[in-house]
């Protein structure tokens, strides 16, 4: 609508008695008249006299105008055929304007079509009218310099300006790889595990997956990394005599080996706990917990929770990890499905799907790995894991960087789903679930920046300790999937 079929408008409005609309169109073709200009326009909140004298005393050294919320609105709604200046400055006159009102004025006019130009925050120390003008015209510079600044600021955020940066980061280590203490696993990811990346490790219930990752998050507290263990079905005292079940066995495998259960069963471990205690299972006790305080208990530190923890409570853990020590963690989440759902109207698969996402979102901010443990349903229990398994939400399998799926050895592809097949897998999955000595593959499924492949695994019960037994032939993959390798 260009100036004339306004003003016809206006006369249309006028004649039929609607005096009052014809009054606000003409208040708002002032206020859009105002900011033809190509140079930025100072908007300042309000509409009475002293907000008129306020833009009056500031259109001595720039455009500026006088407006409500709403007339803003209007304004930059109404089509003129006059451009609009290239920026807006909303005056916060003395810290005592509200300027949140002016930017969902804003937000309003967009959503009815209106081109916004870019939009600044400007407040001023006093309110105008105690402004000189040496002071009024200063503060004009600075702004400007703000835009100025801005525009550098994008001009050099494309590649050719960034990748100097880049350099020098990978140059200092920022993407070296932590070693999970898995050879085969970490020959398959490149060297370990990597900032940014988010590592989806599945497996069905009471498989071994919080033991295997526990295992992994010891190896690098103990080379000197900070982990962040966010523990959301097991206690931290139990995680913790896991990895001592698991010291006493590195320390003494024949003789001083503990469970979990004699760790944390006061009873059963009475005759060995005793300051005097000579037997080998207490020396290897004691020699476990001195392991374990001065280097793994070093770099780990546990929360508990059990549906409570959200993601945003994990982020400021992470940051208050970088604040007072220093360094970004490794975040473990066990178990992804047990967070505390980001929106209580949303699904369970909504809630899953979105808390990836976030996770992934902390990965990249944060520049650290994040493993996210998942739980397989029984589906499971039939085949072999693949990607199918992570379904249960869609955005694990997508946003995650690899995908880690856990199995009992000797699982096949079954065909169909009558195929026999399907009721030899479970067979084989409750037979190994009984072993105290379970042969398992991890099973790489998908790896954004590497490998795929399969490492086999021993997963020794009664001291929650993994042995990895090397990366599983590619003929014996084929002969899996009832394939050949060429």
């Amino acid at each position: 609508m260009d100036a004339d079929k306004v003003t016809e408008r206006m006369t249309a409005l006028e004649l039929a008695g609607q005096s009052e609309t014809a009054k606000q169109i003409e208040r708002a073709c002032i206020i859009r008249g105002s900011m033809t200009d190509e140079t930025p326009v100072y908007i300042i909140p309000g509409n009475t006299e002293q907000d008129e004298q306020a833009a009056f005393e500031l259109s001595k050294y720039a455009p500026a105008v006088s407006c409500t919320p709403d007339e803003l609105t209007a304004a930059l709604a109404i089509e003129t055929g006059e451009s609009l200046p290239s920026a807006l400055f909303i005056v916060k006159e003395g810290q005592k304007k509200n300027a949140g009102a002016m930017k969902a004025a804003l937000k309003k006019a967009e959503m009815q079509g209106a081109y916004i130009p870019d939009v600044f925050i400007a407040p001023t120390e006093k309110p105008i009218a105690e402004l000189d003008g040496n002071s009024l015209a200063a503060w004009i510079n600075l702004n400007a310099g703000n835009i100025q600044r801005e525009k550098d600021a994008y001009q050099h955020s494309f590649g050719a300006d960034m990748i100097d940066a880049d350099d020098l980061k990978w140059s200092e280590g920022r993407v070296d790889p932590l070693p999970t203490g898995f050879e085969s696993l970490d020959a398959l990811l490149d060297g370990g595990l990597y900032p940014e990346a988010l590592y989806s490790i599945g497996a069905l219930s009471s498989l071994g997956k919080t033991t295997f990752v526990l295992q992994i998050a010891d190896h690098i507290a103990a080379a000197g990394h900070d982990v962040l263990y966010v523990a959301l079905e097991q206690s931290a005292a139990e995680l913790r005599a896991k990895t001592i079940s698991r010291l006493t066995d590195e320390i003494n495998h024949q003789y001083g080996r503990l469970s979990v259960t004699q760790i944390m069963n006061p009873t059963k471990r009475a005759h060995w706990k005793h300051p005097g205690c000579i037997t080998e299972q207490g020396k290897a006790y004691a020699a476990a917990l001195d392991a374990y305080k001065r280097g793994i208990g070093q770099h780990m530190r546990i929360i508990e929770g059990v549906g409570n923890i959200t993601v945003e409570r994990i982020r400021g853990d992470v940051e208050k990890n970088i604040r007072f020590r220093g360094v970004a963690p490794v975040v473990v989440i066990d178990y992804t499905q047990i967070l505390a759902p980001a929106a209580e109207k949303l699904t369970d698969k909504q809630n899953v799907d979105r808390n990836i996402v976030e996770l992934k979102r902390l990965a990249r901010d944060k520049h650290l790995p994040v493993i996210a443990i998942c739980s397989f349903n029984r589906d499971s229990y039939y085949s072999p894991v693949d990607k199918d398994s992570f379904k249960e939400s869609g955005s694990i399998e997508y946003s995650a960087d690899v995908l880690i799926g856990i199995h009992p050895r000797g699982m096949k592809q079954p065909q169909s789903e009558k195929d026999k097949i399907r009721a030899e897998n479970k067979k084989n999955v409750k037979a190994c679930m009984k072993k105290t000595e379970r042969d398992l593959e991890a099973v790489v499924l998908k790896n954004r920046n590497g490998e795929t492949g399969t490492i086999n695994l021993k997963y020794f019960t009664p001291c929650n300790r993994y042995y990895d037994m090397g990366i599983k032939p590619e003929e014996e993959e084929a002969e899996k999937k009832g394939g050949i390798t060429l």
